[in-house]
Protein backbone atom coordinates (compact mmCIF):
# COMPACT_ATOMS: atom_id res chain seq x y z
CA UNK A 1 0.00 0.00 0.00
CA UNK A 2 1.28 3.02 -0.76
CA UNK A 3 0.08 6.37 0.58
CA UNK A 4 0.83 9.90 -0.65
CA UNK A 5 -0.48 13.68 0.48
CA UNK A 6 -1.18 16.31 -1.65
CA UNK A 7 -1.52 20.24 0.15
CA UNK A 8 -3.58 22.32 -2.14
CA UNK A 9 -3.04 24.44 1.01
CA UNK A 10 -2.71 24.34 5.14
CA UNK A 11 -5.84 23.05 5.98
CA UNK A 12 -7.00 20.59 2.86
CA UNK A 13 -5.32 17.75 1.26
CA UNK A 14 -5.70 15.17 -1.24
CA UNK A 15 -4.38 11.51 0.14
CA UNK A 16 -4.25 9.34 -2.75
CA UNK A 17 -3.85 5.51 -1.88
CA UNK A 18 -2.39 2.82 -4.34
CA UNK A 19 -3.51 -0.39 -3.17
CA UNK A 20 -1.28 -2.88 -4.77
CA UNK A 21 -2.56 -6.67 -5.93
CA UNK A 22 -0.19 -8.34 -2.86
CA UNK A 23 -2.35 -5.94 -0.30
CA UNK A 24 -5.04 -8.07 -0.85
CA UNK A 25 -4.72 -11.32 -2.55
CA UNK A 26 -4.41 -13.02 0.67
CA UNK A 27 -7.13 -11.53 2.46
CA UNK A 28 -9.24 -11.92 -0.43
CA UNK A 29 -8.96 -15.64 -0.70
CA UNK A 30 -8.74 -16.71 3.12
CA UNK A 31 -12.45 -14.59 2.62
CA UNK A 32 -13.54 -17.11 -0.08
CA UNK A 33 -12.56 -20.23 1.64
CA UNK A 34 -14.67 -19.34 4.91
CA UNK A 35 -17.41 -18.51 2.94
CA UNK A 36 -16.78 -21.82 1.01
CA UNK A 37 -17.00 -23.60 4.48
CA UNK A 38 -20.09 -21.60 5.48
CA UNK A 39 -22.00 -21.79 2.24
CA UNK A 40 -25.29 -23.58 1.86
CA UNK A 41 -26.02 -24.38 -1.84
CA UNK A 42 -28.86 -26.97 -2.87
CA UNK A 43 -27.31 -29.95 -3.87
CA UNK A 44 -23.90 -29.67 -2.50
CA UNK A 45 -23.08 -30.67 1.56
CA UNK A 46 -21.86 -27.95 3.77
CA UNK A 47 -17.87 -26.92 3.06
CA UNK A 48 -18.48 -29.20 -0.46
CA UNK A 49 -19.31 -26.36 -2.70
CA UNK A 50 -16.79 -26.72 -5.38
CA UNK A 51 -14.51 -23.21 -5.15
CA UNK A 52 -15.33 -22.05 -8.47
CA UNK A 53 -18.52 -22.31 -8.02
CA UNK A 54 -18.45 -19.32 -5.08
CA UNK A 55 -15.98 -17.50 -7.00
CA UNK A 56 -18.46 -17.04 -9.48
CA UNK A 57 -21.27 -16.21 -7.21
CA UNK A 58 -19.52 -14.37 -4.06
CA UNK A 59 -16.12 -13.47 -5.96
CA UNK A 60 -16.68 -9.66 -6.57
CA UNK A 61 -18.80 -8.72 -3.81
CA UNK A 62 -16.02 -10.35 -1.38
CA UNK A 63 -13.27 -8.85 -3.22
CA UNK A 64 -15.10 -5.33 -3.20
CA UNK A 65 -15.60 -5.66 0.50
CA UNK A 66 -12.29 -6.44 1.51
CA UNK A 67 -10.97 -3.43 -0.43
CA UNK A 68 -12.85 -1.34 0.73
CA UNK A 69 -12.30 -3.01 4.75
CA UNK A 70 -8.60 -1.95 3.68
CA UNK A 71 -8.88 1.33 2.56
CA UNK A 72 -11.18 2.11 5.68
CA UNK A 73 -8.51 0.96 8.26
CA UNK A 74 -5.41 2.15 6.49
CA UNK A 75 -6.68 4.96 6.10
CA UNK A 76 -7.39 5.39 9.78
CA UNK A 77 -4.25 4.49 10.41
CA UNK A 78 -2.44 6.84 8.14
CA UNK A 79 -4.73 9.82 9.74
CA UNK A 80 -3.23 8.96 13.39
CA UNK A 81 0.01 7.87 12.28
CA UNK A 82 0.04 11.29 11.00
CA UNK A 83 -1.58 13.05 13.94
CA UNK A 84 -4.13 14.90 11.39
CA UNK A 85 -6.29 16.91 13.09
CA UNK A 86 -9.45 16.63 10.56
CA UNK A 87 -12.93 17.75 10.23
CA UNK A 88 -15.45 15.09 9.96
CA UNK A 89 -14.47 12.11 7.41
CA UNK A 90 -12.63 11.88 4.71
CA UNK A 91 -14.40 12.28 1.47
CA UNK A 92 -14.21 10.40 -2.31
CA UNK A 93 -12.38 13.05 -4.02
CA UNK A 94 -15.22 12.96 -7.10
CA UNK A 95 -12.61 14.08 -9.93
CA UNK A 96 -10.07 11.69 -9.77
CA UNK A 97 -11.93 8.31 -8.83
CA UNK A 98 -12.13 5.80 -11.09
CA UNK A 99 -14.64 2.97 -11.71
CA UNK A 100 -13.10 0.26 -9.83
CA UNK A 101 -13.04 -2.73 -12.52
CA UNK A 102 -13.88 -5.84 -10.33
CA UNK A 103 -13.73 -8.70 -13.75
CA UNK A 104 -9.74 -7.75 -14.00
CA UNK A 105 -8.54 -6.89 -10.51
CA UNK A 106 -4.74 -5.86 -10.45
CA UNK A 107 -3.62 -2.60 -8.48
CA UNK A 108 -6.19 -0.13 -7.48
CA UNK A 109 -6.11 3.73 -7.03
CA UNK A 110 -8.13 5.55 -4.59
CA UNK A 111 -8.39 9.65 -3.69
CA UNK A 112 -9.54 11.16 -0.74
CA UNK A 113 -10.52 14.73 0.32
CA UNK A 114 -9.60 16.40 3.89
CA UNK A 115 -10.29 18.95 5.60
CA UNK A 116 -7.73 20.06 8.46
CA UNK A 117 -8.36 22.22 11.45
CA UNK A 118 -6.67 25.34 11.06
CA UNK A 119 -4.16 27.25 13.95
CA UNK A 120 -5.61 29.28 15.93
CA UNK A 121 -3.71 32.58 16.89
CA UNK A 122 -5.41 33.36 20.36
CA UNK A 123 -2.89 36.70 20.48
CA UNK A 124 -3.97 40.05 21.81
CA UNK A 125 -2.57 43.60 20.85
CA UNK A 126 -3.32 46.80 21.82
CA UNK A 127 -5.54 47.63 18.35
CA UNK A 128 -7.92 44.55 19.47
CA UNK A 129 -10.51 47.14 21.24
CA UNK A 130 -13.89 46.31 21.46
CA UNK A 131 -17.00 48.78 23.07
CA UNK A 132 -18.47 47.65 25.87
CA UNK A 133 -22.05 49.48 26.63
CA UNK A 134 -22.75 50.25 29.71
CA UNK A 135 -27.23 50.97 29.59
CA UNK A 136 -27.99 53.61 31.93
CA UNK A 137 -31.58 53.47 33.55
CA UNK A 138 -33.59 56.60 32.59
CA UNK A 139 -35.95 58.22 34.80
CA UNK A 140 -39.18 57.03 32.56
CA UNK A 141 -38.02 53.44 32.80
CA UNK A 142 -37.46 53.66 36.71
CA UNK A 143 -40.80 55.52 37.36
CA UNK A 144 -42.17 52.41 35.04
CA UNK A 145 -40.76 49.73 36.98
CA UNK A 146 -41.99 50.76 40.29
CA UNK A 147 -45.44 51.60 38.61
CA UNK A 148 -45.72 48.39 37.89
CA UNK A 149 -44.24 47.13 41.14
CA UNK A 150 -46.53 49.26 42.47
CA UNK A 151 -50.09 47.86 40.53
CA UNK A 152 -48.60 44.49 41.84
CA UNK A 153 -49.79 45.50 45.44
CA UNK A 154 -52.76 47.04 43.82
CA UNK A 155 -56.36 47.20 45.26
CA UNK A 156 -59.52 47.35 43.16
CA UNK A 157 -61.73 50.05 44.78
CA UNK A 158 -65.15 50.55 43.41
CA UNK A 159 -65.76 54.17 42.01
CA UNK A 160 -69.30 56.19 40.58
CA UNK A 161 -68.23 56.55 37.37
CA UNK A 162 -65.93 55.29 34.68
CA UNK A 163 -62.37 57.26 33.98
CA UNK A 164 -59.21 56.52 31.93
CA UNK A 165 -58.08 53.41 33.44
CA UNK A 166 -61.42 52.06 34.81
CA UNK A 167 -62.14 48.16 34.73
CA UNK A 168 -66.27 47.57 33.66
CA UNK A 169 -68.12 44.26 34.40
CA UNK A 170 -71.42 43.44 32.87
CA UNK A 171 -72.93 41.59 30.45
CA UNK A 172 -72.22 41.46 26.25
CA UNK A 173 -75.09 40.69 24.19
CA UNK A 174 -74.92 40.64 20.41
CA UNK A 175 -77.61 42.53 18.65
CA UNK A 176 -78.62 43.35 15.09
CA UNK A 177 -77.95 46.76 12.94
CA UNK A 178 -80.88 48.23 14.50
CA UNK A 179 -80.03 48.04 18.33
CA UNK A 180 -82.41 44.89 19.12
CA UNK A 181 -81.15 42.06 20.27
CA UNK A 182 -80.14 39.23 17.61
CA UNK A 183 -82.50 36.13 18.45
CA UNK A 184 -79.28 33.37 17.96
CA UNK A 185 -76.72 35.65 18.95
CA UNK A 186 -73.39 35.40 21.38
CA UNK A 187 -74.17 36.83 25.06
CA UNK A 188 -71.52 36.25 28.02
CA UNK A 189 -71.69 37.22 31.61
CA UNK A 190 -69.65 39.02 33.75
CA UNK A 191 -67.36 40.10 31.52
CA UNK A 192 -64.50 42.47 32.73
CA UNK A 193 -63.49 45.54 30.41
CA UNK A 194 -60.60 47.99 30.90
CA UNK A 195 -61.06 50.94 28.90
CA UNK A 196 -57.39 50.31 26.85
CA UNK A 197 -58.61 46.86 25.47
CA UNK A 198 -60.00 48.96 23.01
CA UNK A 199 -58.08 50.39 20.10
CA UNK A 200 -60.80 52.80 18.96
CA UNK A 201 -60.29 55.79 20.20
CA UNK A 202 -63.84 57.09 19.65
CA UNK A 203 -65.17 53.56 21.64
CA UNK A 204 -62.91 54.38 24.73
CA UNK A 205 -64.57 57.64 24.91
CA UNK A 206 -67.65 56.06 24.86
CA UNK A 207 -67.17 53.90 27.53
CA UNK A 208 -65.74 57.10 29.96
CA UNK A 209 -67.98 58.85 31.99
CA UNK A 210 -70.62 55.52 32.44
CA UNK A 211 -71.90 54.49 36.15
CA UNK A 212 -73.70 51.40 36.99
CA UNK A 213 -76.64 49.87 35.16
CA UNK A 214 -75.57 52.05 32.16
CA UNK A 215 -75.40 50.60 28.14
CA UNK A 216 -73.30 51.23 25.92
CA UNK A 217 -72.91 49.85 21.81
CA UNK A 218 -69.95 49.22 20.32
CA UNK A 219 -68.51 47.20 17.25
CA UNK A 220 -66.61 43.95 18.76
CA UNK A 221 -63.82 44.61 16.09
CA UNK A 222 -63.14 47.67 18.43
CA UNK A 223 -61.48 45.32 20.86
CA UNK A 224 -58.06 44.63 20.34
CA UNK A 225 -57.71 41.04 18.92
CA UNK A 226 -56.40 38.96 21.95
CA UNK A 227 -59.46 40.39 24.27
CA UNK A 228 -61.67 38.64 22.35
CA UNK A 229 -60.07 35.39 21.76
CA UNK A 230 -60.06 35.65 25.92
CA UNK A 231 -63.94 36.83 26.10
CA UNK A 232 -65.10 34.17 23.80
CA UNK A 233 -62.51 31.81 24.75
CA UNK A 234 -60.95 30.95 21.32
CA UNK A 235 -57.82 30.15 20.10
CA UNK A 236 -55.74 32.22 17.23
CA UNK A 237 -56.03 29.54 14.72
CA UNK A 238 -60.60 29.61 15.36
CA UNK A 239 -61.83 31.16 11.63
CA UNK A 240 -64.68 31.45 13.54
CA UNK A 241 -64.69 35.07 14.74
CA UNK A 242 -67.41 37.19 16.27
CA UNK A 243 -68.30 39.94 14.26
CA UNK A 244 -70.72 42.66 14.58
CA UNK A 245 -72.06 44.86 17.08
CA UNK A 246 -72.56 44.29 20.84
CA UNK A 247 -74.13 45.73 23.88
CA UNK A 248 -72.61 46.07 27.18
CA UNK A 249 -74.34 46.82 30.05
CA UNK A 250 -72.32 47.73 33.51
CA UNK A 251 -72.94 45.98 36.67
CA UNK A 252 -69.74 47.32 38.16
CA UNK A 253 -67.25 49.85 38.25
CA UNK A 254 -63.86 49.72 40.06
CA UNK A 255 -60.36 51.51 40.03
CA UNK A 256 -56.81 50.21 40.82
CA UNK A 257 -55.80 51.78 43.96
CA UNK A 258 -51.74 51.93 44.37
CA UNK A 259 -50.24 51.46 47.44
CA UNK A 260 -48.49 54.78 49.01
CA UNK A 261 -44.81 54.95 48.45
CA UNK A 262 -43.80 53.80 52.54
CA UNK A 263 -41.71 52.25 54.57
CA UNK A 264 -44.78 49.42 54.52
CA UNK A 265 -44.46 49.42 50.76
CA UNK A 266 -40.57 49.14 50.66
CA UNK A 267 -41.16 46.59 53.03
CA UNK A 268 -43.25 44.28 50.69
CA UNK A 269 -41.22 44.72 48.02
CA UNK A 270 -37.86 43.96 49.11
CA UNK A 271 -38.38 41.96 52.07
CA UNK A 272 -35.83 41.45 54.83
CA UNK A 273 -34.46 44.95 53.82
CA UNK A 274 -34.71 48.51 55.89
CA UNK A 275 -35.52 50.63 53.18
CA UNK A 276 -36.75 54.03 54.64
CA UNK A 277 -36.68 56.80 51.85
CA UNK A 278 -38.19 56.91 48.06
CA UNK A 279 -34.72 57.72 47.04
CA UNK A 280 -32.94 54.68 48.47
CA UNK A 281 -35.91 52.55 47.07
CA UNK A 282 -35.41 54.21 44.13
CA UNK A 283 -31.80 53.95 44.34
CA UNK A 284 -32.52 49.60 44.80
CA UNK A 285 -34.39 49.86 41.76
CA UNK A 286 -31.79 51.32 39.44
CA UNK A 287 -29.12 48.71 40.82
CA UNK A 288 -31.41 46.05 39.56
CA UNK A 289 -32.05 47.05 35.91
CA UNK A 290 -28.72 48.03 35.78
CA UNK A 291 -27.71 44.23 36.50
CA UNK A 292 -30.52 43.22 34.23
CA UNK A 293 -28.86 45.66 31.51
CA UNK A 294 -25.59 44.90 32.38
CA UNK A 295 -26.54 40.99 31.00
CA UNK A 296 -27.22 42.82 27.65
CA UNK A 297 -24.31 44.80 27.51
CA UNK A 298 -22.39 41.74 28.25
CA UNK A 299 -24.20 39.69 25.11
CA UNK A 300 -23.23 42.37 22.82
CA UNK A 301 -19.68 42.34 23.87
CA UNK A 302 -20.09 38.28 23.02
CA UNK A 303 -20.74 39.24 20.13
CA UNK A 304 -18.82 42.14 18.97
CA UNK A 305 -15.89 39.74 20.20
CA UNK A 306 -16.80 36.89 18.40
CA UNK A 307 -17.06 39.17 15.24
CA UNK A 308 -13.04 40.60 15.95
CA UNK A 309 -11.68 37.09 16.68
CA UNK A 310 -13.02 35.00 13.85
CA UNK A 311 -11.18 37.94 11.39
CA UNK A 312 -7.90 37.89 13.57
CA UNK A 313 -7.35 34.04 15.12
CA UNK A 314 -7.71 32.21 11.72
CA UNK A 315 -5.91 32.45 8.58
CA UNK A 316 -7.04 29.64 5.92
CA UNK A 317 -10.27 27.76 6.53
CA UNK A 318 -11.14 24.41 4.55
CA UNK A 319 -14.36 26.00 3.44
CA UNK A 320 -14.87 23.87 0.06
CA UNK A 321 -14.37 20.75 2.02
CA UNK A 322 -17.37 21.23 4.87
CA UNK A 323 -19.59 22.60 2.79
CA UNK A 324 -19.25 19.00 0.81
CA UNK A 325 -18.77 17.25 4.04
CA UNK A 326 -22.15 18.75 5.41
CA UNK A 327 -23.93 18.11 2.39
CA UNK A 328 -22.93 14.51 2.69
CA UNK A 329 -23.60 14.40 6.21
CA UNK A 330 -27.29 16.35 5.70
CA UNK A 331 -29.89 13.89 7.15
CA UNK A 332 -32.73 16.12 6.75
CA UNK A 333 -35.46 15.24 4.57
CA UNK A 334 -35.03 18.65 2.26
CA UNK A 335 -31.71 19.78 0.46
CA UNK A 336 -29.91 22.53 2.35
CA UNK A 337 -28.71 25.26 0.07
CA UNK A 338 -24.99 25.44 1.95
CA UNK A 339 -23.62 27.79 -0.86
CA UNK A 340 -26.05 30.15 -0.20
CA UNK A 341 -25.77 30.05 3.80
CA UNK A 342 -22.37 29.45 4.21
CA UNK A 343 -21.63 32.58 5.36
CA UNK A 344 -23.29 32.04 9.12
CA UNK A 345 -21.75 28.69 8.76
CA UNK A 346 -18.59 29.82 8.18
CA UNK A 347 -18.51 32.04 10.94
CA UNK A 348 -20.14 29.49 13.33
CA UNK A 349 -17.65 26.48 12.66
CA UNK A 350 -14.81 29.32 12.85
CA UNK A 351 -16.30 30.63 16.56
CA UNK A 352 -16.48 26.64 17.89
CA UNK A 353 -12.63 26.28 17.43
CA UNK A 354 -11.96 29.25 18.90
CA UNK A 355 -14.01 28.38 21.64
CA UNK A 356 -12.72 25.38 21.97
CA UNK A 357 -9.29 26.99 22.11
CA UNK A 358 -9.77 29.15 24.71
CA UNK A 359 -11.33 26.44 27.25
CA UNK A 360 -8.65 24.51 26.38
CA UNK A 361 -5.76 27.11 26.63
CA UNK A 362 -7.03 28.51 29.63
CA UNK A 363 -8.49 25.15 31.63
CA UNK A 364 -12.22 26.84 31.81
CA UNK A 365 -14.35 24.10 33.61
CA UNK A 366 -17.78 24.77 34.91
CA UNK A 367 -18.07 23.43 38.84
CA UNK A 368 -21.14 22.25 40.69
CA UNK A 369 -20.70 25.90 42.27
CA UNK A 370 -20.80 28.02 39.27
CA UNK A 371 -24.39 26.56 37.73
CA UNK A 372 -25.87 26.73 41.03
CA UNK A 373 -25.19 30.02 41.09
CA UNK A 374 -26.18 30.85 36.96
CA UNK A 375 -29.66 28.74 38.11
CA UNK A 376 -30.30 30.90 41.14
CA UNK A 377 -29.90 33.95 38.53
CA UNK A 378 -32.13 32.18 36.59
CA UNK A 379 -34.54 32.07 39.31
CA UNK A 380 -34.26 35.43 40.07
CA UNK A 381 -35.27 36.60 36.62
CA UNK A 382 -38.45 34.25 36.63
CA UNK A 383 -39.66 35.76 39.63
CA UNK A 384 -38.58 39.46 38.58
CA UNK A 385 -40.57 38.83 35.00
CA UNK A 386 -43.43 38.40 37.35
CA UNK A 387 -42.53 41.58 39.53
CA UNK A 388 -41.43 39.62 42.38
CA UNK A 389 -38.01 41.41 43.50
CA UNK A 390 -37.59 39.57 46.76
CA UNK A 391 -37.84 35.97 47.02
CA UNK A 392 -36.57 34.13 50.30
CA UNK A 393 -33.52 31.63 50.07
CA UNK A 394 -35.25 28.34 50.58
CA UNK A 395 -37.68 29.67 47.39
CA UNK A 396 -34.65 30.44 45.61
CA UNK A 397 -33.12 27.01 45.95
CA UNK A 398 -35.93 25.14 45.04
CA UNK A 399 -36.89 26.96 42.21
CA UNK A 400 -32.59 26.44 41.42
CA UNK A 401 -32.67 23.19 42.01
CA UNK A 402 -35.92 22.39 39.67
CA UNK A 403 -34.06 24.45 36.75
CA UNK A 404 -31.14 21.96 37.14
CA UNK A 405 -32.68 18.71 37.69
CA UNK A 406 -34.31 19.22 34.29
CA UNK A 407 -32.24 17.97 31.22
CA UNK A 408 -32.90 20.08 28.72
CA UNK A 409 -32.65 23.29 31.23
CA UNK A 410 -29.26 21.95 32.49
CA UNK A 411 -27.56 21.76 29.48
CA UNK A 412 -28.83 25.49 29.20
CA UNK A 413 -27.65 26.41 32.36
CA UNK A 414 -24.10 25.22 31.87
CA UNK A 415 -23.80 26.57 28.39
CA UNK A 416 -24.69 30.10 30.11
CA UNK A 417 -22.12 29.26 32.79
CA UNK A 418 -19.51 28.83 30.34
CA UNK A 419 -20.57 31.81 28.19
CA UNK A 420 -20.34 33.88 31.52
CA UNK A 421 -16.25 32.23 31.89
CA UNK A 422 -15.56 32.85 28.08
CA UNK A 423 -17.19 36.55 28.70
CA UNK A 424 -14.77 37.46 31.71
CA UNK A 425 -11.88 36.08 29.48
CA UNK A 426 -12.57 38.29 26.74
CA UNK A 427 -13.19 40.63 29.11
CA UNK A 428 -9.87 40.53 30.65
CA UNK A 429 -7.34 40.32 27.10
CA UNK A 430 -9.16 42.89 24.99
CA UNK A 431 -9.71 45.84 25.70
CA UNK A 432 -12.51 47.80 26.52
CA UNK A 433 -13.65 50.76 25.37
CA UNK A 434 -16.64 51.45 27.98
CA UNK A 435 -19.37 53.24 26.26
CA UNK A 436 -22.56 54.52 28.31
CA UNK A 437 -25.80 54.35 26.21
CA UNK A 438 -29.85 54.46 26.87
CA UNK A 439 -31.26 51.49 26.72
CA UNK A 440 -33.82 53.15 23.88
CA UNK A 441 -30.60 53.62 21.60
CA UNK A 442 -29.00 50.59 22.19
CA UNK A 443 -32.19 48.59 21.28
CA UNK A 444 -31.39 50.59 18.09
CA UNK A 445 -28.25 49.52 17.93
CA UNK A 446 -28.91 45.72 18.51
CA UNK A 447 -32.16 45.66 16.48
CA UNK A 448 -30.47 44.20 13.24
CA UNK A 449 -27.32 42.35 14.21
CA UNK A 450 -26.98 39.16 13.18
CA UNK A 451 -25.70 37.25 15.69
CA UNK A 452 -23.08 34.33 15.57
CA UNK A 453 -25.34 31.13 16.52
CA UNK A 454 -24.12 28.35 18.98
CA UNK A 455 -25.40 26.09 21.62
CA UNK A 456 -28.03 25.44 18.77
CA UNK A 457 -28.52 22.54 16.24
CA UNK A 458 -25.67 24.01 14.09
CA UNK A 459 -23.55 22.91 17.39
CA UNK A 460 -24.60 19.02 17.07
CA UNK A 461 -22.50 19.06 13.56
CA UNK A 462 -19.81 19.54 15.97
CA UNK A 463 -20.67 16.56 18.42
CA UNK A 464 -21.74 14.04 16.02
CA UNK A 465 -18.98 14.15 13.50
CA UNK A 466 -16.21 15.49 15.89
CA UNK A 467 -12.89 13.55 15.14
CA UNK A 468 -14.92 10.82 13.73
CA UNK A 469 -12.70 8.84 11.81
CA UNK A 470 -14.28 5.45 12.15
CA UNK A 471 -16.50 5.84 9.45
CA UNK A 472 -16.62 3.46 6.49
CA UNK A 473 -15.44 4.87 3.39
CA UNK A 474 -17.45 4.18 0.40
CA UNK A 475 -15.96 3.93 -2.94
Amino acid sequence: MIIERQHSDSVSAIIKMKLEKTDYEVKVEEALKEYRRKADMKGFRPGSVPMGLIKKQYGKAILFNQINKIISDSLNDYLEKEKLDIYGEPLPNNELKKELDLDHPEDFEFWFDIGIRPQVNLEFSKEDIIPYYTIIPEADLIDNTIESMRKQYSEMKPAELSGADSWLTGNLKEIEDDGSEKPEGLSTTDTMIHIHDFKVEETKNKFTGLKQGDVAQFNINDLHDWKVLRIFNLKPEDTLKPEGFFRFEVSKIQELELPELNHEFYKKIFAGEDILTAEEFRDKVTGILRKEYREAGDSKFYEDSKALLIQKCINEFPSTFLKRWMDVNNTSKEKIDYDKDWNSYDKLFKWLLIRENIIKNNQITVSDEDLKETARTEAGKMYRNYGIFHVSEETMNVLSNHILTDKKESVRIRESALQSKIIDYLKQNLITDIKDISLKEFNEMIKDIDSIGEGSDHEDYENDHDHDHDHHHHH
